[in-house]
Protein backbone atom coordinates (compact mmCIF):
# COMPACT_ATOMS: atom_id res chain seq x y z
CA UNK A 1 0.00 0.00 0.00
CA UNK A 2 0.88 3.57 -0.57
CA UNK A 3 1.37 5.17 2.59
CA UNK A 4 2.73 8.68 1.73
CA UNK A 5 2.33 9.54 -1.65
CA UNK A 6 1.94 13.39 -0.55
CA UNK A 7 5.28 13.19 1.35
CA UNK A 8 6.90 16.71 0.45
CA UNK A 9 10.01 17.69 1.44
CA UNK A 10 9.67 20.49 4.23
CA UNK A 11 10.11 23.93 3.08
CA UNK A 12 13.17 25.75 4.62
CA UNK A 13 11.41 27.82 6.58
CA UNK A 14 10.30 24.30 8.36
CA UNK A 15 13.63 23.06 8.90
CA UNK A 16 14.90 25.84 10.12
CA UNK A 17 12.35 26.33 12.80
CA UNK A 18 12.10 22.28 13.33
CA UNK A 19 16.18 22.27 14.38
CA UNK A 20 16.08 25.65 16.65
CA UNK A 21 17.55 28.64 14.23
CA UNK A 22 14.91 30.49 14.17
CA UNK A 23 14.30 31.90 17.61
CA UNK A 24 16.03 35.03 19.17
CA UNK A 25 16.57 33.07 22.73
CA UNK A 26 17.17 29.58 23.55
CA UNK A 27 19.09 28.94 20.04
CA UNK A 28 21.62 26.24 19.97
CA UNK A 29 25.19 27.32 20.62
CA UNK A 30 27.04 28.25 17.53
CA UNK A 31 28.90 25.27 16.49
CA UNK A 32 25.58 23.08 16.61
CA UNK A 33 24.38 25.77 14.56
CA UNK A 34 27.11 25.81 11.83
CA UNK A 35 26.48 21.94 11.32
CA UNK A 36 22.63 22.33 10.92
CA UNK A 37 22.11 25.12 9.41
CA UNK A 38 21.24 24.20 5.26
CA UNK A 39 22.17 27.49 4.43
CA UNK A 40 25.04 27.77 3.31
CA UNK A 41 23.87 24.51 0.63
CA UNK A 42 26.24 22.04 2.59
CA UNK A 43 22.43 20.10 3.06
CA UNK A 44 20.78 18.99 -0.28
CA UNK A 45 16.97 18.16 0.39
CA UNK A 46 15.14 14.95 0.20
CA UNK A 47 13.59 14.17 -3.44
CA UNK A 48 10.10 12.85 -2.96
CA UNK A 49 9.82 8.97 -2.22
CA UNK A 50 10.13 6.52 -5.34
CA UNK A 51 7.00 3.90 -4.83
CA UNK A 52 8.14 1.58 -1.83
CA UNK A 53 11.23 3.32 -0.29
CA UNK A 54 11.00 3.78 3.31
CA UNK A 55 9.74 7.66 3.31
CA UNK A 56 6.63 5.92 0.71
CA UNK A 57 6.24 3.09 2.74
CA UNK A 58 7.19 3.84 6.43
CA UNK A 59 6.60 7.67 7.19
CA UNK A 60 3.46 7.13 8.80
CA UNK A 61 5.61 4.90 10.87
CA UNK A 62 8.94 7.15 11.84
CA UNK A 63 7.04 10.37 12.75
CA UNK A 64 9.24 13.85 12.33
CA UNK A 65 11.29 14.97 15.20
CA UNK A 66 12.08 18.24 15.72
CA UNK A 67 15.44 19.30 17.82
CA UNK A 68 12.70 20.96 20.77
CA UNK A 69 11.62 17.42 20.85
CA UNK A 70 14.80 15.39 21.14
CA UNK A 71 15.57 18.12 23.76
CA UNK A 72 13.30 17.39 25.64
CA UNK A 73 13.14 13.43 25.44
CA UNK A 74 16.28 13.28 27.81
CA UNK A 75 18.86 11.63 25.58
CA UNK A 76 21.98 10.31 27.00
CA UNK A 77 24.37 12.98 27.17
CA UNK A 78 28.40 12.78 28.07
CA UNK A 79 28.77 13.75 31.63
CA UNK A 80 32.18 13.27 33.99
CA UNK A 81 32.39 9.61 34.14
CA UNK A 82 30.80 8.46 31.35
CA UNK A 83 33.08 9.61 28.82
CA UNK A 84 34.09 6.78 26.45
CA UNK A 85 32.40 4.65 23.29
CA UNK A 86 33.32 1.17 23.17
CA UNK A 87 33.48 -0.69 19.85
CA UNK A 88 32.03 -4.46 20.09
CA UNK A 89 33.17 -6.29 16.90
CA UNK A 90 31.01 -9.01 16.13
CA UNK A 91 33.26 -11.63 14.22
CA UNK A 92 35.84 -14.02 14.01
CA UNK A 93 39.22 -12.15 15.58
CA UNK A 94 40.65 -13.86 12.38
CA UNK A 95 38.77 -11.57 10.26
CA UNK A 96 40.82 -8.72 11.23
CA UNK A 97 44.09 -10.35 9.76
CA UNK A 98 42.58 -10.78 6.35
CA UNK A 99 42.52 -7.75 3.82
CA UNK A 100 40.12 -5.21 4.23
CA UNK A 101 36.71 -4.98 2.51
CA UNK A 102 35.24 -5.64 -0.19
CA UNK A 103 38.47 -7.93 -0.93
CA UNK A 104 38.30 -9.23 2.98
CA UNK A 105 35.43 -10.00 5.10
CA UNK A 106 35.81 -6.60 7.16
CA UNK A 107 36.25 -2.74 7.04
CA UNK A 108 39.90 -2.01 8.09
CA UNK A 109 39.33 -1.58 11.62
CA UNK A 110 41.94 1.03 12.31
CA UNK A 111 40.18 3.50 10.21
CA UNK A 112 36.78 2.84 11.25
CA UNK A 113 38.31 3.00 15.21
CA UNK A 114 39.97 6.27 13.74
CA UNK A 115 36.67 7.96 12.23
CA UNK A 116 34.92 7.24 15.40
CA UNK A 117 37.21 8.85 17.77
CA UNK A 118 37.43 11.63 15.57
CA UNK A 119 33.84 11.86 14.99
CA UNK A 120 33.03 11.84 18.65
CA UNK A 121 36.22 13.79 20.24
CA UNK A 122 36.79 14.38 23.14
CA UNK A 123 35.46 11.31 24.10
CA UNK A 124 37.55 8.42 24.71
CA UNK A 125 37.59 5.19 22.29
CA UNK A 126 38.04 1.47 23.51
CA UNK A 127 37.43 -1.43 21.49
CA UNK A 128 36.51 -5.29 22.68
CA UNK A 129 38.08 -8.10 22.02
CA UNK A 130 35.88 -9.38 19.02
CA UNK A 131 33.21 -12.01 19.52
CA UNK A 132 31.68 -14.38 16.75
CA UNK A 133 27.91 -14.12 16.64
CA UNK A 134 27.83 -17.79 17.98
CA UNK A 135 29.17 -17.13 20.82
CA UNK A 136 26.62 -14.71 22.29
CA UNK A 137 24.42 -15.85 25.05
CA UNK A 138 21.47 -16.93 24.43
CA UNK A 139 22.87 -17.79 21.19
CA UNK A 140 20.43 -15.71 18.80
CA UNK A 141 18.58 -17.31 16.39
CA UNK A 142 19.63 -17.43 12.50
CA UNK A 143 17.86 -18.13 9.25
CA UNK A 144 19.24 -18.51 5.59
CA UNK A 145 17.14 -16.99 2.25
CA UNK A 146 17.91 -15.55 -0.67
CA UNK A 147 20.21 -13.00 1.28
CA UNK A 148 22.24 -15.86 2.77
CA UNK A 149 22.49 -16.17 6.69
CA UNK A 150 21.39 -13.63 8.48
CA UNK A 151 21.10 -13.33 12.20
CA UNK A 152 17.84 -12.28 14.43
CA UNK A 153 18.45 -8.90 15.38
CA UNK A 154 16.44 -8.28 18.64
CA UNK A 155 18.36 -11.83 20.14
CA UNK A 156 21.56 -10.04 19.02
CA UNK A 157 20.08 -7.29 21.02
CA UNK A 158 19.16 -9.10 24.20
CA UNK A 159 22.34 -11.12 24.23
CA UNK A 160 24.69 -8.19 23.62
CA UNK A 161 22.58 -6.83 27.00
CA UNK A 162 23.82 -9.42 29.37
CA UNK A 163 26.97 -8.44 28.64
CA UNK A 164 28.11 -5.83 31.61
CA UNK A 165 28.77 -2.31 30.53
CA UNK A 166 31.55 -0.38 32.30
CA UNK A 167 31.39 2.17 34.74
CA UNK A 168 32.52 4.85 32.11
CA UNK A 169 30.52 3.62 29.00
CA UNK A 170 28.68 6.61 27.60
CA UNK A 171 28.02 3.87 25.13
CA UNK A 172 28.73 0.17 23.56
CA UNK A 173 28.51 0.36 19.55
CA UNK A 174 28.32 -3.34 18.86
CA UNK A 175 28.95 -3.71 14.57
CA UNK A 176 29.07 -6.74 12.27
CA UNK A 177 29.40 -7.91 8.68
CA UNK A 178 26.58 -10.55 9.37
CA UNK A 179 23.41 -9.75 7.67
CA UNK A 180 19.97 -8.65 10.21
CA UNK A 181 16.19 -9.41 10.18
CA UNK A 182 14.32 -7.91 13.26
CA UNK A 183 11.04 -10.29 12.65
CA UNK A 184 10.20 -13.53 10.33
CA UNK A 185 7.85 -11.13 7.61
CA UNK A 186 10.92 -8.11 7.11
CA UNK A 187 13.94 -8.31 4.97
CA UNK A 188 16.50 -7.38 6.89
CA UNK A 189 17.10 -4.15 9.82
CA UNK A 190 20.55 -1.76 9.41
CA UNK A 191 20.58 -2.52 13.05
CA UNK A 192 19.02 -2.15 16.30
CA UNK A 193 19.32 0.24 19.81
CA UNK A 194 18.33 0.52 23.17
CA UNK A 195 19.03 4.05 24.29
CA UNK A 196 18.38 2.80 27.95
CA UNK A 197 20.94 0.64 27.90
CA UNK A 198 23.18 2.86 26.16
CA UNK A 199 23.44 0.03 23.01
CA UNK A 200 23.62 0.29 19.67
CA UNK A 201 23.87 -2.70 17.19
CA UNK A 202 24.64 -2.07 13.37
CA UNK A 203 25.20 -4.11 10.22
CA UNK A 204 28.05 -2.37 8.48
CA UNK A 205 27.77 -4.04 5.23
CA UNK A 206 24.18 -2.42 4.56
CA UNK A 207 25.82 0.87 4.54
CA UNK A 208 28.78 -0.08 2.45
CA UNK A 209 29.10 1.60 -0.87
CA UNK A 210 28.94 -2.30 -2.68
CA UNK A 211 25.47 -2.22 -1.16
CA UNK A 212 23.68 0.63 -1.60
Amino acid sequence: PNFCSAFRPPSRAKQLDAIGLTRASAKPCEALCRCLDPSGGDWEDLDPPESHEWLDAMLDKTPDQSFDNFVASRPNVPDKVRRTIYLQPLCDPADFEAVPFPQGPWPSWQALETAVREFYFPLGVVTLPAMAMDQLSPKPKSRKNSYGKQYHAGQVLEALMNQSLPRNAFCTLAVTMCDLYPREEWNFVYGLASLKQRLVFLFLSATSPKET
